[in-house]
Parts: C-alpha cells; structure tokens; sequence
C-alpha cells in the first residue's frame, strides 16, 4: 500500500502547526510519513538557512522518486516565506504526478489584501495545480474561491492532544483571587497590551484579579517593563511553557482564558486547549474561531479592541459564578466531541481517503 508524506516543522519548536503535527503523530491509521521542513533548532547563520533548504529540496525529491508515496500533505501558512518555501514542495509533488494536500494553517490578512496581478497569477500557478485545498476559516475558503480556486476545498479544525483529558481534571480553583490567563507568544497584535490594560481597568473595582502572562517573544520585556512602569499589580510573567502539564496546569488554574488577537490566527490552539480544559473564554472572531465559537454559551466574542469591553466582560464573569461554572463545563463537552485528536484525524483520514480514492 503506497503511503503518505506529510511536511511538518521542527516537532521540538513551539507553534500551533507543530502542536497540530505532534498530536496526530501516533493517531493515525493509514501510513503516513513525517517530513521535516523549515527552520531547525540552533540555525542562525544565513549559510546554514541556505544548506538547509537545499538539502531538504533533495531529501523531498528523493522521498518522491521511491515511488512510496502516492498523496504528499503540505502544511503551510499563508505568509510570504511559508508560500515561498512550500510552493517548492508542492510544485515538485505535482511534477512527479502525486497528489497534493495543500492545508493553509495561519492566514495574514495584509497579505491577502495584496494579491493582485503578478503575485496573485504566481500563487495560482502553484497552489492552484494542488488536488485539493484546506482551510481552518470560512473566509479563507470563500477566497480561494473567489480567486478561482474550482478543487475541493475543506474547512477543518485543529485539535488538541488527548492526554490533555488526563491532566485538566476539575478541581478546586481559589476563591481568593481570580486568575485571567493570557497564554500565547507575546506580540502587539496577539493583544498583549489590551489584556493587561484590561486587567488594569478590572482591578480598580476588584483588586483581587490576577493576570498570568505566559510565552515568549519580542514583547517579553517590553511588557514587563509596561506592567513595572505603570505599577500595575498582581500580573506573574511566565517564559515559553514548553512542558505540555506545565501548560494545562496554568489553563486548570485559571477562570477565564483573555485572548484579544488581531493577528491574523487559523484557529488559535490555546483556545481549544482551554475549552477542553473548561475554561471561559474571552476572544475576538480572529480566523476559524468566529465559526463555531458560541456568545454567551462558551465565553464572549467581540470585534471591539477596546480593553474596556473586555474588561466588562471580566467583570461579568467574576460577578457571576454560576454562569462562569455552566460555561466551563459547556466548552469541556463540546470540545471533547469536536476537537481532541481521535475525532480530528479520523476526519483527515477521510479526506485521503476521498483524494486517493476518487469516485
């Protein structure tokens, strides 16, 4: 039976794409292989990017010419340099007469809004030929069917790992303070700066909220030394939990997961991990989310960037414990029927089966 090439980043880096490609890693049933793409662990030097991309070229061709693999999955994001680097793979795939899985992760916006003429014509030219197409996002999909896209195009999830069921059971929480979780890489447009101001604006009547920022990036310290500038207490900085019990235990500590993106998300995996962990959530409708998140039911959702909207809902969840418990126990339910691995990857292994096998 010939097999399945999947293209994966570093499984060691952090990321919702390898997140994604760790948690089905040992799920499936169907023969599928693990290619490695992308930055590795301690490349610096530009030298090294370069031998590195010229090896993985050869690597991929010589995976293809064994004539082992008759579907090759690409995961990719729609970004500049991700599209550059797996145009490659899907275009020599494509050459040698294999199926092709194009699935767009992430999706920038700013990107989207620029392609026209020559870069639209090159992306088509390349992405276009895949068999089939998925996405994370409605949205995503009503473009690539707008710029005429006319395959199969399927809108997805991402998951969360099952193991996660073992580590967020109920517990407890205390009842001397309440804890908002902020746990993402820390960038302007994740909406570090709207949690913590949030959270600034919420302590004013209840001094006893707590905000925990965990990850890494390049507003570690600068927002640290916003929180420490403006005296602004009870706020705990953690670094990249790269320990997956380290991060449930935070989402097990926490009374509502703050998630204020504007980035330009696929599906952001920490808000599924903390539906499953039972956790409110408080989000914008940032990619894939908008299509299955429910106002009111699973937490709140808003367009607004205003701190002070999220702060009111804050505000709403500690004044009301009852439905802060009924909204926990709603996302842990739904989660586990949607999104942990077993569901997710019997779904894509419907889809092979649909691509290999073409009625």
């Amino acid at each position: 039976m010939n097999r399945i090439l999947m293209t994966t980043p570093e499984l060691t880096q952090t990321g919702g794409v390898v997140s994604y490609c760790r948690a089905l890693q040992n799920q499936f049933q169907l023969p599928v292989d693990y290619f490695e793409v992308g930055k590795r662990q301690g490349e610096s030097a530009l030298w090294q990017t370069l031998l590195r991309v010229i090896r993985d070229i050869f690597r991929f061709q010589r995976h293809l010419k064994s004539g082992a693999y008759d579907l090759v999955h690409i995961n990719t994001s729609f970004n500049t340099k991700a599209l550059l680097r797996d145009g490659c793979f899907a275009w020599f795939a494509r050459r040698q007469g294999i199926k092709v899985l194009v699935y767009f992760h992430g999706w920038q916006r700013s990107l989207e809004q620029q392609m026209n003429g020559i870069r639209l014509g090159m992306f088509k030219r390349i992405f276009f030929h895949a068999t089939a197409l998925a996405v994370l996002c409605s949205d995503f999909k009503t473009t690539l069917s707008r710029w005429g896209y006319s395959g199969q195009i399927y809108q997805e999830t991402t998951l969360v790992d099952d193991y996660i069921l073992d580590q967020c059971n109920s517990v407890p929480k205390s009842s001397e303070t309440f804890d908002v979780l902020f746990l993402a890489r820390l960038e302007k447009t994740k909406g570090i700066y709207e949690a913590i101001e949030a959270v600034r604006h919420v302590q004013q009547t209840h001094p006893h909220v707590h905000l925990t920022i965990a990850g890494g990036g390049r507003e570690y310290d600068p927002a640290r030394h916003y929180v420490e500038k403006n005296r602004i207490p009870q706020v705990t900085f953690t670094h990249v939990v790269t320990d997956v019990a380290e991060k449930y235990r935070l989402f097990q500590a926490a009374d509502v997961y703050l998630f204020p993106t504007y980035y330009g998300e696929g599906m952001p995996v920490t808000v599924l991990e903390a539906l499953i962990c039972g956790v409110p959530v408080i989000t914008r409708p940032d990619g894939g989310v908008k299509d299955f998140f429910e106002d009111g039911k699973m937490g709140f959702i808003t367009e607004s960037r205003d701190p002070e909207v999220f702060a009111a809902y804050i505000t709403r969840l500690i004044n009301d414990e009852t439905l802060r418990r009924r909204m926990g126990r709603y996302n842990r339910q739904y989660a586990q029927r949607h999104f942990l691995a077993p569901t997710v990857v019997r779904r894509l292994e419907r889809i092979y089966h649909d691509l290999r096998n073409p009625s």
